[in-house]
């Protein structure tokens, strides 16, 4: 073999070899695929102050918070976050592509919250620092 040909073979396979270690076990992987339902593993009834909802950042809180009341029209303080989960979304549009859109490609790390007034849930999904909040319908008791 000629050098640019080893050259490009090693390129090639240091691209498969990447390409296994991102995919790693899915199993073990707390991601989620489009598509995929998100049920939720954690409630207010098992989870103490060590917790993930003791780990969501007060920010994402708010900021759940005030999407779900923008969305119903109620007052936020009808509201309390009964459930939040570290999650690692499959693209930008946080595993809720739309028909149309346009999202980046790449591993996003967030969380799955669910805020509730006592009757309904509605479950969003953010990014790592709350900038991105998107309403995941198809979890959502109040879409059923």
């Amino acid at each position: 073999m000629n050098k640019p040909a080893i050259a490009i073979l090693g390129i090639v396979m240091i691209a498969v070899i990447g390409i296994a270690l991102l995919l790693g076990n899915p199993e073990n992987s707390n991601s989620v695929t489009p598509g995929q339902g998100s049920e939720m593993v954690q409630t207010e009834a098992n989870q103490n102050e060590s917790g993930p909802i003791a780990e969501l950042p007060e920010a994402i809180s708010e900021k759940v918070l005030d999407a779900v009341a923008e969305q119903t029209g109620e007052e936020r303080s009808q509201f309390k976050i009964v459930a939040a989960q570290r999650r690692s979304w499959p693209d930008g549009c946080l595993g809720l592509t739309e028909p149309g859109s346009f999202c980046t490609q790449i591993v996003v790390s967030g969380w799955e919250v669910s805020a509730s007034n006592g009757k309904d849930t509605w479950v969003y999904r953010t990014d790592g620092n709350g900038s991105q909040v998107m309403l995941d319908t198809a979890a959502s008791s109040a879409y059923e």
